[in-house]
């Protein structure tokens, strides 16, 4: 029950008094409105600020907004409308998320609207003139509660549906907020504010729904556009190439059956005991301009033996990244079996999230969710060696 569809007997108290609207909020408003003509950096004279919506209403609730819309004509912007009212709503969610300003707990919407364009709102305030556009009416309109929700529902479980691990999720998503838009624009236009569609679309609104569809929409999107580069080695060719990598399993202690892993030395100046071995005054300085460090020998034989976690079978760990920006890792499970199995999670350590895999340099899979790696015993290596030989 949203309680959009039944008119107050008053204009909101937070706003208005006897009928007349807060001045010295008016002349806040105003100058946020200023800020924001700054923010959208057009050549176009602004012909009013107007309050719209709920709030200059009969039918304001604790969800309302405070709608705020600057007057222009986008044709001093350009003539291509299309292009120019783009660019607004561009504009318009980039301040709003930027500048998440609020008044007594409520949001203050900017929007530079149109003056070309008809308005569906049956109350808009001039704060320019402190007058009214168009005065709302206080009679009581009465719109049956089933009527939204059967309007509403379908939505909901749409929204509270959404397979997270669907490969065409983004285009679900948008392709359900388009039908949303569409749902609203046109209730607003055959009936107006009361319309069945546009209550159901505040009807979830304020359950929440267009919150998460927006939500996970932003997220999936920022995953897909995060970039995610391999770098390929270059080797040298003679004793310090590949074949005789340590780090590969190579070299005089490997065992030449193991499989290539991304856990390498780092290319610092000392990989090995024998590289690097007895560094001048002059390295030590390279080191102190490049940041890499000089290696303790003592240390690092006693960091070979370290065993950092211990993986308990059957239960599933969530490992976190060092990392200032985001919130990421891995989800790591030794299986009954012997096996592991792994995901990358992003945000939230409660699914896994698709990523590129690549084994042995090669990408198996763009967007790839769990990796299980097999366990072999060691009869099975010592079988790869016999058919080495």
């Amino acid at each position: 029950m949203i309680n959009e569809y039944q008119t107050q007997n008053e204009l909101n108290p937070k706003l208005w008094t006897d009928g007349e609207f807060n001045n010295k909020l008016r002349l806040q408003l105003l100058k946020i409105a200023r800020a924001f003509y700054k923010f959208l950096s057009i050549e176009a004279d602004i012909k009013d600020v107007t309050l719209t919506g709920s709030n200059a209403n009969y039918n304001w609730t604790k969800h309302s907004d405070i709608d705020l819309h600057l007057i222009i004509n986008y044709k001093d912007i350009n003539d291509n409308s299309v292009l120019v009212r783009e660019l607004m709503q561009s504009k318009k969610s980039l301040w709003n998320n930027t500048y998440p300003i609020k008044f007594k707990g409520m949001n203050i919407e900017l929007y530079a609207q149109d003056s070309n364009e008809p308005h569906a709102s049956t109350g808009v305030y001039s704060l320019f003139n402190n007058d009214w556009v168009h005065k709302p009416n206080s009679d009581i309109v009465s719109v049956e509660d089933d009527a939204i929700d059967r309007k509403a529902k379908p939505y909901e479980y749409e929204i509270d549906n959404l397979d997270p691990y669907a490969d065409n999720l983004l285009d679900k998503i948008q392709n359900l907020k388009a039908r949303l838009k569409q749902l609203r624009q046109t209730g607003l236009e055959s009936v107006g504010e009361y319309s069945i569609e546009n209550l159901a679309f505040k009807s979830l609104r304020n359950s929440g729904h267009l919150g998460k569809l927006s939500e996970l929409e932003k997220d999936l999107t920022l995953i897909q556009l995060t970039p995610t580069l391999e770098i390929k080695e270059q080797w040298p060719s003679g004793p310090f190439g590949e074949k005789n990598s340590y780090s590969n399993y190579g070299g005089p202690w490997g065992t030449g059956h193991h499989h290539k892993t991304d856990f390498k030395k780092g290319p610092g100046k000392t990989p090995t005991k024998s590289i690097g071995h007895g560094r001048g005054e002059e390295e030590k300085k390279d080191d102190k301009i490049t940041g890499y460090k000089p290696v303790d020998e003592a240390k690092k034989k006693k960091k070979k033996s370290k065993i950092d976690m211990v993986l308990p079978r059957g239960e599933q760990k969530v490992l976190k990244a060092e990392d200032k920006d985001y919130k990421r890792g891995l989800l790591v499970e030794l299986l009954d079996n012997g096996g592991y199995e792994m995901a990358y999670w992003y945000d939230k350590p409660n699914k896994p999230y698709p990523v590129e895999i690549i084994v042995d340099g090669k990408s198996i899979k763009k967007d790839g969710k769990i990796v299980e790696m097999k366990f072999h015993p060691q009869d099975y290596y010592d079988e790869q060696d016999k058919d080495k030989k």
